[in-house]
């Protein structure tokens, strides 16, 4: 029978037991703002505090041929983050999977088998992804043209926001899951998201609980973690100052340096953590329970051409 204890209880001892899964785990957390730890005296700062959006559109206006190498430069970069997060994330479902079968990660054979996957799983991303962004521009942006009025706004906004986390919930379940049937079992891309819709469709209330389980856990561990680590960036900036001779802004520097490695092999291992637990959670739902209770995944389908 299902358990959300024994999918968390496992999904914590393989992330646990297999730091591979935070390295990748790592790579999908992606950007995260670490402004709470107040860097203080260092040059990249004090130029941000001075930083004017107005001197930099002049500066772009006499300066065309910087303005060019910085938006193909935004491009790159976006275009590399989109690859290197969805690769991770095709790494991350098959090493577990390799684990749960073998015990053993051997994250050599996963990586020609992530070539084959990656390229659907990147559309499923940009297709899901643009469509969270038109609702939540179909949903945010009338209230600034159908009232004038900051309350009724505000109203408005409160409301769309009230739709606008359900869908939010449903499409970002239908992305996880459609990349499972496309990893696991190498449905072709139209196929893989109708069984990705249907499956959460059939099991949204177990998937609701787990993700409501699992947000607490991060919450928790997050800001635990976050607070161990402040307090020994705190406590190291302490002893370097009173025991050795580095210059001051050494003794703030290193322990801010260290203090970041450490929060984000923190998100690496929490997400690591997150997307185990969901992988469990689809295996066990996919997988015969008692009663001969399952959903057939892959069986009476015709896969069509992939999109």
């Amino acid at each position: 029978m299902f358990s959300y204890s024994s999918v968390i209880r496992q999904a914590y001892h393989i992330t646990l037991k297999n730091p591979i899964l935070w390295l990748l785990g790592l790579f999908v957390a992606g950007g995260f703002n670490l402004d709470f730890l107040q860097y203080q005296n260092i040059p990249a700062r004090q130029i941000s505090q001075n930083f004017s959006v107005k001197d930099l559109l002049v500066f772009f206006q006499g300066h065309p041929g910087a303005l060019a190498a910085l938006s193909f430069s935004i491009l790159i970069f976006s275009l590399l983050g989109l690859i290197v997060t969805n690769w991770c994330r095709v790494m991350l479902v098959l090493v577990v999977d390799k684990i749960l079968k073998t015990k053993f990660p051997e994250v050599a054979g996963q990586l020609a088998k992530s070539r084959r996957t990656l390229w659907p799983v990147i559309k499923i991303s940009l297709f899901t992804s643009s469509l969270i962004v038109v609702v939540g521009l179909g949903l945010f942006v009338p209230p600034l043209f159908i009232t004038s009025n900051p309350q009724v706004q505000v109203l408005l906004w409160a409301l769309a926001a009230v739709l606008f986390l359900p869908i939010l919930f449903a499409v970002s379940s239908v992305n996880i899951f459609t990349t499972y049937f496309v990893i696991l079992f190498g449905q072709k891309l139209k196929a893989a998201l109708n069984l990705g819709t249907d499956f959460f469709l059939s099991r949204w209330t177990q998937i609701l609980g787990l993700v409501v389980a699992l947000g607490a856990i991060y919450l928790v561990g997050f800001f635990v973690g976050v607070s161990i680590i402040y307090i020994l960036r705190l406590l190291f900036r302490l002893l370097f100052e009173e025991f050795t001779a580095l210059p001051f802004s050494a003794t703030i520097w290193i322990p801010n340096v260290v203090a970041n490695v450490l929060i984000w092999l923190l998100l690496g291992l929490l997400n690591a953590f997150i997307n185990t637990a969901l992988l469990l959670l689809f295996l066990q739902l996919i997988t015969p329970v008692e009663h001969g209770e399952t959903i057939k995944a892959t069986e009476h389908l015709t896969a069509p051409a992939g999109i």
